[in-house]
């Protein structure tokens, strides 16, 4: 079984109408119909979450969706890992890609299982591929 993780970048494309993705409804393709088990950090809900209300901040989208939004991203098929990365990795990740924490956890996470990384960010895209990690 192929492990894939998922970022907050990834999902949200599923969801925010401008951030439409064919990247992000691949991975939902090939979940559903290959082998590939989902997985993510756990502060991805709280990382989704911000990103649903900045996207109604900016007006993007109405308040009651943000629930609904958050509502059918935790529904998806996405085991949240309990993993604390190796804090040299992660200062380390994040200093040699220019990545916030929050970016190299995911990136500390597809290492640590052996797992792809999947991203809409193209900086968190190019430090998996120079991982070895990232998913296409």
């Amino acid at each position: 079984m192929t492990a894939v993780v998922v970022d907050a970048s990834i999902a949200l494309a599923l969801v925010l109408p401008d951030e439409k993705s064919a990247a992000a409804e691949k991975l939902l393709r090939e979940a559903a119909e290959e082998d590939l088990e989902l997985l993510t950090t756990g502060h991805w809900q709280l990382e989704i979450a911000n990103g649903l209300h900045q996207a109604y901040r900016r007006k993007r989208i109405a308040a009651g969706d943000r629930i609904d939004c958050l509502a059918a991203l935790t529904r998806l098929p996405i085991r949240i890992v309990d993993h604390e990365p190796e804090r040299e990795l992660l200062f380390s990740l994040a200093d040699r890609s220019d990545l916030s924490i929050y970016d190299a956890a995911y990136l500390a996470l597809a290492i640590d299982e052996g797992a792809l990384l999947a991203t809409g960010d193209a900086a968190l895209a190019r430090a998996a591929n120079k991982n070895g990690a990232e998913w296409k």
